[in-house]
């Protein structure tokens, strides 16, 4: 994942300043079962909401979109 992608996220909870939380596996082969989950911020949306999201800023441990 990089910066200008587009991706389908399914939001799954609410943050602050009315972002909504998706929680994605970053960079992991499809068959890894431990892989962990990555957080992607995305302004706008609500639980429940499926969305497509530009990337817009990328951070160790979460994105925004």
């Amino acid at each position: 994942m990089k910066k200008g992608d587009e991706i389908e996220l399914q939001i799954s909870g609410y943050a602050f300043e009315g972002k909504g939380i998706a929680k994605i596996l970053k960079d992991a082969p499809s068959n890894d079962e431990t892989a962990k989950k990555y957080v992607v911020f995305v302004d706008k949306t609500y639980p429940g909401d499926v969305v497509v999201a530009s990337i817009s800023k990328i951070k160790k441990s979460y994105a925004e979109a």
